[in-house]
């Protein structure tokens, strides 16, 4: 099965079928051109395997947790309950900021300022959000 269909089938970008591949998450067989250009063909087993890996990656686990559990499935177990604490510290902080949230008064006519004092106990030691972190000002 060529890339284009196998997009379609597992609602990946070839992009995204593409970098599995290069990390060595599915090895579908190939074909190379005169050029060096691979032309994948994708087997059922392969479809199946990157419908397994987009779950996994939806759920939160990084490439590099896949591949532990790809090599070594006695590894599934504990790289799960590594993202499982991951997920708690997570939502544990949410719920922290969402408490903060719930405690504004609703009558109250805040400026900014007076909103980042009321808010700013739970969020001194928080980083900024990623995207924040990467513009270049």
């Amino acid at each position: 099965m060529k890339i284009k269909t196998v997009c379609e089938l597992t609602e990946l970008t070839d992009r995204t079928i593409r970098y599995y591949i290069e990390e060595q998450l599915i090895s579908p067989s190939y074909t190379e051109n005169y050029l060096g250009r691979k032309s994948f063909d994708f087997s059922k087993s392969d479809i199946q395997q990157l419908q397994d890996i987009a779950i996994l990656r939806k759920f939160g686990f990084s490439i590099a947790e896949i591949k532990e559990m790809l090599l070594e499935p006695a590894q599934i177990i504990p790289v799960v309950k590594a993202l499982q604490q991951r997920k708690k510290i997570v939502i544990d902080d949410e719920n922290a900021l969402l408490q903060t949230l719930l405690q504004l008064d609703e009558n109250h006519s805040y400026t900014i300022s007076e909103l980042a004092t009321q808010l700013s106990a739970p969020v001194v030691n928080e980083p900024l959000p990623s995207e924040d972190s990467t513009l270049n000002i």
